[in-house]
């Protein structure tokens, strides 16, 4: 299965899905960007379960999974209303089709996630005027019915309740700060190695109105702080060389104004000699 790496914000909702689900890692094979079709036509995440499908696994996310579940990652300023459910259905129905007989992708076993950090009401408002069933059944999780024989559900990472989803929630304006504290926190105590990549996706990419007081944070935190540092290598050093000049500019500038006051004073001296 074919798949390419992320180079947008995306990335960092990726990142936060994915330590979100991280006590689930071993069980499942995730396809980022995964590809429908040689057109530049993709999902933006394909998930794979591996569990029994008769033992759903303990997370409010993943609890709805079954073999195939297919992920749309809207990033805080991307619209969503009932049209882009019905491009994400269509990109399951599509997903769907091109089962084989080695692989042949049963409506029943394919799931919809629509992740977003901000509650869609446009969208969940069309949705209920178009006569579906919505099931707010946990926290930031509604169950949406009656549009596909596929199961689906649209996930609002800010309502989001319990420590597993705190890289979620932190990908949005006004984050709370206690979010932000643990999520370092995790970085340096929880989060293991091998998870330093969807560390970096959310640091380099989903920290939106948050950046500055993370990195202020993050200080405290010795992991955490050196994972940013290499993140934000490049913007850390474009930052101090504009700083070196900006400081350069400065001195030049000093440097001609005291100039300009031994001239004035050698000019005062030369006055007061000649009186």
């Amino acid at each position: 299965m074919e798949s390419r790496p992320f180079t947008d914000r995306e990335s960092g909702t990726y990142g936060g899905l994915m330590l979100s689900l991280r006590d689930f890692r071993d069980s499942l094979v995730s396809y980022p960007g995964f590809q429908l079709n040689m057109k530049p036509r993709e999902i933006d995440c394909l998930i794979i379960d591996k569990c029994d499908p008769d033992e759903p696994m303990d997370n409010d996310i993943a609890r709805f999974f079954r073999k195939h579940n297919i992920i749309e990652l809207k990033n805080p300023q991307e619209a969503l209303n009932i049209n882009t459910v019905w491009k994400v259905i269509s990109y399951a129905a599509q997903y769907k089709s091109e089962g084989t007989s080695d692989d042949p992708r049963d409506a029943s076993d394919i799931t919809i996630t629509i992740l977003r950090a901000a509650k869609p009401k446009k969208a969940l408002r069309q949705l209920k005027e178009g006569g579906y069933t919505i099931e707010n059944a946990y926290p930031g999780i509604y169950y949406i019915g009656g549009m596909v024989d596929m199961r689906m559900q649209i996930v609002v990472s800010s309502e989001l309740e319990g420590d597993d989803y705190v890289p979620l929630r932190i990908q949005r304006r006004n984050a709370d700060r206690s979010d932000y504290r643990r999520f370092l926190e995790n970085t340096d105590k929880v989060y293991t190695e091998d998870e330093s990549d969807l560390v970096s996706m959310i640091l380099e990419n989903g920290l939106y109105g948050g950046r500055k007081e993370v990195v202020s944070m993050a200080r405290k935190n010795s992991v955490s702080y050196k994972i940013m540092r290499e993140v934000l290598k490049d913007e850390l050093e474009e930052r101090e060389a504009r700083g070196e000049a900006k400081g350069e500019e400065e001195r030049k500038k000093l440097q001609a104004e005291n100039e300009k006051l031994k001239k004035e004073i050698k000019k005062l001296q030369s006055m007061v000699g000649m009186l």
